[in-house]
């Protein structure tokens, strides 16, 4: 039988990012959405769900049910970067890659692939997807990969699945395997599944079974939906691959190794002017480049990454950026070749035609993103710094800052007070004395506390623990703003734990 369908499932995927970056493999450990003591458990280990935790049980209450718990967030941008990759990785085993998931949209972890005639290159299709698997094991996932006829009865079949290569035998075998997942295994809402559940209808095989004309009036179009996406003959579309991420890469000989920038600027502009002509050809434009200088007598190159306020075609805008990042480089041998490769990206109406576009605001945002851009050329990728809100338990955890890579307009419906309290937070908090002292020591003379606000609980703190076994740090703090007799106002906590004061910033 000729098999055209492979999926690869990679079970719990935020779950295996959090085990695989920490090396929590084997611990109890849990997802969460936010460093808080209310924050739900998203996801579980196996050996979590052993020790009688389950998803939706808040973080407080779970530590102190487990101890030895592991949490952690994994941001949805981290997640999106990874998942990235492996499509990337994915398409040197196969040219036709989407990310997909029946009748679920958003779904993580989960890859569809066209595994026609590859069989043949790799010995059959068992061995191409044991050289799937063997890869992605290698990265250290646990993933499921699959090889079958119809991709919703394949997908259906490997839920739950253990990690492995699993080749369907024939058709009805895969259809029955499908048949008798049931629907929550699937990750059917549960608003789906209760009232199926009251009619008996608990395995794909029942739903299937339904009158797909009367789901959409008894059930709701959500149920129709996925009867159209499980069924033999539905309404689903073909495999949609991904467009395959070809680096783009001109190389330039100098006529003669030179240390003179200007020659090196004017080798580049000819590789420039290649590049970005065969992108504009494509419809795409180039999001950041990174030029590769080859120095006489080495065998590495010197890199130079430049990145704009926005993607574009424009060579002065990369010559800028360039001759700004050569004025930081010193160069102690002579420059023999120029490599230039573009990340790219398919470019938008106003990148291809140069339209103006009236009735937007009057700042120029982007003249603004293109000064950070001369900026981080110049001075570094650090250079320019945004502050950032986080949800965390701590409040030195609280903030943080990031790289700005560009310029927002400001909110207009945002109603600002005439004064503004300002609280300037310290990186790590000071110690300012012990509990003997009857307070915190701000100057010579005793302050006035108002407060206290308490906050307790195990916590990790900011870093990962040491080993698997580690306990986490039991955090007992009660915060009060201290003034002292100057009139200054402080932001102080009292540690329980260590029966020590320390002030964590200033309030002007």
């Amino acid at each position: 039988p000729v098999r055209e369908e492979a999926v690869v499932l990679l079970p719990a995927f935020a779950l295996q990012l959090l085990c695989r970056s920490r090396s929590w493999w084997g611990a109890p450990v849990a997802v969460v959405a936010e460093a808080s003591p209310d924050a739900p458990l998203l996801a579980l280990s196996r050996e979590a769900a052993r020790a009688g935790l389950r998803p939706g049980l808040r973080q407080g209450p779970a530590r102190n049910l487990v101890p030895a718990l592991r949490t952690g967030v994994v941001p949805e941008a981290e997640r999106e970067a990874v998942a990235n990759e492996l499509l990337a990785a994915l398409q040197t085993f196969s040219p036709r890659v989407e990310p997909w998931c029946p009748g679920q949209e958003g779904a993580e972890g989960v890859f569809r692939l066209d595994p026609t005639g590859l069989g043949r290159l790799y010995g059959g299709e068992r061995n191409w997807a044991e050289t799937v698997h063997r890869y992605l094991k290698g990265r250290g996932f646990r993933a499921v990969v699959g090889v079958g006829f119809h991709a919703p009865s394949l997908f259906a079949a490997l839920r739950g699945a253990r990690p492995g290569v699993h080749v369907s035998a024939s058709r009805e075998e895969e259809r029955g395997a499908a048949s008798r997942r049931s629907l929550r295994a699937l990750g059917v809402p549960e608003r789906v599944c209760a009232p199926l559940e009251r009619l008996g209808v608990d395995t794909l095989g029942g739903f299937l079974a339904l009158p797909r004309g009367e789901l959409a009036h008894r059930f709701g179009a959500e149920a129709a939906a996925l009867h159209a996406a499980y069924a033999e003959r539905g309404a689903q579309l073909p495999l949609q691959p991904s467009a395959l991420a070809v680096p783009r890469r001109v190389a330039v000989e100098l006529e003669g190794a030179t240390k003179d920038l200007e020659r090196v600027l004017f080798g580049a502009k000819r590789g420039l002017d290649a590049l970005l002509a065969e992108l504009e050809a494509s419809g795409e434009t180039a999001r950041s480049l990174v030029v590769e200088l080859a120095l006489e007598g080495r065998e590495e190159a010197v890199e130079l990454a430049l990145e704009p306020a926005e993607e574009t075609l424009e060579v002065g805008t990369w010559l800028e950026l360039l001759r700004l990042r050569l004025a930081r480089v010193r160069l102690d041998r002579p420059v023999e070749q120029v490599a230039i490769e573009a990340e790219v990206a398919r470019a938008t109406g106003h990148q291809l035609d140069g339209i103006v576009r009236l009735g937007g605001p009057t700042r120029d945002l982007g003249a603004a993103g293109r000064a950070l851009a001369r900026l981080r050329a110049s001075l570094g990728p650090d250079a320019v710094l945004r502050p950032e809100l986080a949800e965390a338990h701590l409040p030195e955890a609280a903030s943080s800052w990031r790289p700005a890579t560009s310029v927002a307009a400001p909110r207009e419906d945002v109603a600002v007070p005439e004064v503004v309290p300002l609280q300037r937070r310290l990186t790590r908090p000071r110690a300012v004395g012990n509990a003997a002292d009857g307070g915190p020591r701000l100057g010579a003379e005793p302050v006035e506390l108002m407060g206290p606000q308490r906050v307790s609980g195990g916590w990790w703190g900011f870093a990962p623990p040491a080993s698997a076994d580690a306990r986490p740090r039991e955090v007992g703090r009660d915060y009060y703003y201290a003034r002292s007799e100057g009139g200054a106002l402080h932001y102080v906590f009292y540690d329980v734990s260590r029966d020590r004061w320390f002030v964590q910033g200033a309030v002007d």
